[in-house]
């Protein structure tokens, strides 16, 4: 079976010398055929390249591989292109543009070839004063929102309003796809994370020097936490038995939930600040590709979170052991505030719970469950050394218990 694009290729080359005589206003002049017909469109207004950007031309797995040798190495959009560059500013009946129903469809490769080669269309509006980059969200491609939300160069259109004064934002929440809401909120919120590919100009020197100073300030941070947990782990509060005890040199507490909760806690601080500092160092190094450092600092921060949690908890404990037996309502106190003082550093979670609770409301129950995994997987990252600091203590007692 001959491809669409294949087909053009053969038709293009049979009638690229032929011309055809026009008619206007009593004047007659002869223009080449492929220009006459690639300017004209059937009822709807569209146009051989309104068509041919509808046209799926990619061919996915292996049959891709297979035919790599055989297909055209130009698309149908690429060819109409060659002839009449005009006609990707040549409306349908709706306003819609060649970019806009490559957009409607999907059709990613056109899209690229579209606004690499002629960037203005991407501002283009149809009737409805909508941007490709609105059709695509409405439509819910997330290929093309993706893309888009992936380059800074795309930013002056997404916050385009169209004639009834909706952003791609406002689509998005109305489309009820959370990873298109997601990357849009995401780019509205921090412009800085968009994943980009980066040469050696002075953006990336910049971005290099910025991201070494903060490795120097969180480096000490770090060092700080596992110098402070690691003297902790030898003046274990309590104490220690009398030589002449059976288990002499040993933590007068241990074997209590509170303690054993204090030394994994403690434990967990020394070991994540350690690998963070170690993470640093690496993403500190300029010598080094760029986005690997930027791996190894998101991972340093992951880290740092992380111990900063396990060591608030710790000192929490190590404070209930001391205070306990004497003061409970002090101890309990200062627990309360350790609490307290976590929740600035993780209100991230309310927000995607607020976010969720708002999809909800506009658009049922199933449009708020689609943002429950990713709410999930960020909580689990910040309460991961919470769940195993009082929850292995737990296991521990019982175990304990049924040994007894």
């Amino acid at each position: 079976m001959v491809s669409p694009a294949a087909a053009l290729s053969v038709l293009l080359e049979k009638c690229k010398n032929v011309e055809v005589n026009v008619q206007q206003e009593d004047q007659q002049w002869s223009i080449p055929l492929l220009l006459h017909l690639t300017s004209q469109s059937d009822k709807n207004g569209s146009t051989p390249l309104h068509f041919a950007a509808s046209l799926k031309t990619s061919i996915e797995g292996f049959t891709s591989r297979l035919c790599e040798h055989f297909r055209p190495k130009q698309s149908p959009t690429t060819l109409l292109l060659g002839l009449n560059e005009s006609a990707i500013y040549q409306p349908d009946n709706r306003g819609s543009y060649p970019i806009h129903v490559a957009a409607s469809n999907g059709i990613l490769k056109v899209v690229i070839t579209l606004l690499k080669r002629y960037p203005d269309c991407a501002t283009l509006r149809d009737i409805q004063g909508r941007t490709f980059f609105h059709v695509a969200v409405e439509k819910k491609r997330r290929n093309i929102v993706a893309y888009v939300c992936e380059r800074p160069g795309f930013s002056p259109i997404l916050n385009m309003q169209d004639s009834h004064g909706d952003t791609a934002l406002h689509l998005a929440v109305k489309a009820g796809v959370f990873s298109i809401f997601s990357s849009l909120f995401r780019n509205r919120q921090s412009p800085g994370p968009l994943l980009r590919k980066y040469s050696k100009k002075r953006d990336e020197v910049i971005d290099s020097n910025d991201m070494t100073s903060a490795a120097q300030v969180l480096g000490i941070s770090s060092a700080l936490i596992a110098t402070v947990t690691f003297a902790a782990a030898f003046t274990l509060p309590g104490g220690y038995r009398a030589d002449e005890h059976t288990d002499g040199g040993t933590p007068t507490l241990a074997g209590s939930y509170p303690f054993d909760a204090f030394i994994i806690s403690n434990s967990l601080a020394f070991i994540c600040s350690l690998l963070a500092t170690v993470s640093l160092l690496y993403s500190g190094i300029q010598s080094r590709d760029i986005s690997i450092r930027r791996r190894y600092y998101a991972f340093s921060m992951l880290l740092m979170q992380s111990s900063t949690t396990s060591f608030t908890v710790a000192f929490a404990m190590g404070m209930y052991l001391v205070l306990a037996p004497v003061t409970l309502n002090a101890a309990v106190s200062v627990c309360i505030i350790a609490f307290v003082s976590l929740l600035p550093g993780n209100m991230e979670i309310g927000v995607s719970l607020a976010i969720a609770n708002t999809l909800r409301i506009r658009l049922g129950i199933w449009a708020a469950m689609s943002q429950a995994r990713p709410v999930l997987l960020f909580t689990w990252k910040r309460v991961w050394s919470c769940i195993i600091i009082f929850g292995l203590p737990g296991l521990m007692k019982i175990h304990r218990t049924k040994m007894a």
